[in-house]
């Protein structure tokens, strides 16, 4: 201890990894030990995107030419599915959060360089939504990995106060978005909606994500770190263990996220 410095003396270290598993971790990270946030109230509302889920070939389009995208009220959208969008793009952070901007902020240049193929721009916005769109928080801290759950069971994890159309509608903005993304594919599996019928409704969604997680080392890196930063924010503390990360209260990180194993963070 020297001052109000804390270090550990790297030859006395026995490196025993119990700052990565126990329940409070190591004598740094009892140190910065704060309550952890339980839950955290959204501003946004459920089933606020006209029933449409944002869709790749939009994101697509938009990346395009953006300045143009606003000229033509997204290039043959319906005027439902403009407004949708629009508010995907906004929670997503891709445009600017002041009302009215059509500006796209420093990570929306970023991703729209690196292109609506890349899973790494989809897992990078299933991050934003996670924080800022009221339907994803909700399925993100609703649902656990591996389960299948039907259109009902989902409807009665919606708040009691919300009326039968707002738990439609907030459902059918959950299921167009995995129907029509990345998120709902095999590669990421964050939802994958199950059809029946003629008409193919979406009848259940399977929550089973994607272990391997296929990107690149450097790119699968940087979004565990960023899904962390995002997280460390939420709660306000920026000192966790990785137990912490994979405890039932966790709001957000990698696991909440992505399903992502703990070896992954443990070799990093």
């Amino acid at each position: 201890m020297d001052g109000d410095t804390l270090k550990i003396d790297e030859l006395k270290c026995c490196h025993c990894n119990d700052c990565l598993s126990s329940d409070r971790g190591c004598i740094v990270a009892k140190s910065h030990k704060i309550p952890m946030v339980k839950s955290m109230k959204t501003t946004k509302s459920m089933g606020r995107y006209k029933t449409f889920g944002a869709r790749k070939e939009w994101l697509e389009n938009f990346f395009l030419d953006p300045e143009n995208w606003w000229k033509t009220k997204g290039s043959g959208l319906g005027p439902d599915q403009f407004k949708a969008m629009k508010l995907w793009l906004l929670d997503a952070e891709i445009i600017g959060s002041d009302k009215g901007s059509q500006e796209l902020t420093e990570l929306g240049k970023l991703l729209m360089d690196i292109g609506a193929d890349d899973l790494f721009t989809w897992a990078v916005i299933w991050t934003n939504l996670a924080r800022n769109s009221g339907v994803i928080d909700w399925y993100v801290n609703n649902f656990q990995w591996g389960l299948s759950y039907s259109r009902s069971e989902m409807m009665d994890k919606m708040d009691a106060s919300l009326s039968e159309s707002s738990k439609k509608n907030a459902f059918a903005d959950l299921r167009g978005m995995l129907e029509y993304t990345p998120f709902g594919k095999e590669e990421l599996g964050f939802g994958i909606p199950i059809k029946k019928g003629k008409a193919e409704t979406v009848i259940s969604i399977i929550k089973k994500g994607n272990p391997d997680f296929p990107l690149g080392e450097e790119q699968l890196h940087l979004t565990v770190l960023y899904s962390l930063y995002r997280y460390a924010e939420r709660i306000n503390k920026y000192n966790f263990t990785v137990s912490e990360i994979y405890d039932k209260s966790a709001l957000e990180g990698p696991y909440k996220l992505f399903g992502t194993p703990i070896y992954i963070l443990e070799e990093m």
